[in-house]
């Protein structure tokens, strides 16, 4: 091959080279065009290059090339070094659920958005206090005065606890803490004007025997319809008999909440443990209920006993053998 047509060729792919690069990058570099521009218009003309003076053109297009490719890793670089775009959506989510929060908070000190948080504690109230409401000797206003005053006891709590998580600032903490406690004491004392002390240990024990009540609930509804329906003074003897048992009995593992189990693991011995302790639990309360049931009363509450303690075998069964299971809610009071 000749030193012309050697030269022409390595023009030649040099030319495609720098071309096909320039288009990889999708680089608008005008320095670039107007050498590729040069180089094509070289060619109708390499008959007049000499092989030392093509060789100079040649290095000199290699050193833009290089030049070039380290201006972009420099650009890209600088890119890698600052937020990605998954920080950026990160840090707006986050900022959005703060602004959120933020008109959240501002609704406590609005009277009429703190109106609906009232409205709705008192729809709770009316349906957990109902019974207790009818054992005290209030009159109608009083009663609506008492379920405000509870109302705004549970929303003032509900306000320290979205308030100390929102709040950033400790000045500004323990600020809203003295405001809290004192409009709690004020509540406090209002509470007192209204039922008195008696009323209020009256209250703290209803509220304690909440989850045993629900308990004999089940059991009265499975005989409303019977010819032993329980009676009302039948019903308050049982619930502070199941108090009773409930809190004087400790599971060496309590395995009746389903939640609280998630990740443990449970072996054959904690399930045949938690059992045997559960029937110890039913039998005491079989003995305390006899003394307020009638026969077939107690018959239907060892009935009750006998399906729950079926329901939550066969649901440690199928939660050991990693199939979850569905079961009935733990035995004993608990």
């Amino acid at each position: 091959m000749s030193k012309r047509n050697l030269v022409r060729g390595i023009v030649v792919v040099l030319f495609c080279s720098l071309g096909g690069y320039a288009f990889s990058l999708k680089l608008d570099n005008a320095s670039l065009r107007e050498r590729l521009s040069e180089l094509a218009v070289g060619i109708s003309a390499v008959s007049e290059i000499e092989l030392t003076s093509s060789s100079s053109q040649l290095e000199e297009g290699a050193a833009q090339v290089k030049t070039d490719a380290e201006t972009k890793e420099s650009v890209v670089a600088g890119v890698e070094t600052g937020p990605s775009e998954a920080e950026l959506r990160s840090e707006q989510r986050r900022e959005e659920r703060r602004e959120r929060m933020g008109r959240f908070i501002a609704s406590f000190d609005d009277p009429v958005e703190r109106m609906v948080f009232l409205d709705r504690e008192l729809g709770e109230i009316d349906q957990r206090y109902s019974r207790f409401f009818k054992s005290l000797d209030l009159t109608e206003d009083e009663i609506e005065e008492l379920k405000t005053v509870m109302a705004e006891r549970n929303v003032l709590s509900l306000e320290e606890r979205m308030k100390g998580r929102f709040y950033e600032d400790e000045d500004e903490i323990l600020m809203m803490k003295a405001d809290i406690d004192e409009r709690r004491s004020n509540l406090g004392d209002a509470l007192t004007d209204l039922i008195g002390e008696e009323g209020r240990d009256a209250m703290t024990t209803f509220r304690r025997e909440e989850p045993y009540r629900e308990r004999v609930d089940t059991l009265e509804n499975s005989l409303s319809y019977t010819s032993s329906p329980i009676s009302e003074n039948q019903r308050t003897a049982l619930v502070s008999a199941y108090a009773e048992v409930g809190e004087s009995f400790q599971y060496s593992k309590d395995l009746s909440d389903r939640r609280s189990l998630r990740g443990q693991d449970v072996s054959e011995e904690d399930v045949n443990t938690f059992l045997g302790e559960m029937d110890v639990i039913n039998g005491s309360l079989l003995v305390k209920a006899s003394e307020v049931l009638n026969e077939d009363q107690l018959a239907n509450l060892a009935e009750q006993q006998l399906s729950e303690r079926m329901q939550v075998e066969r649901r440690l069964s199928f939660q050991r053998e990693g199939g979850g299971g569905r079961g009935g809610r733990g035995g004993g009071g608990r």
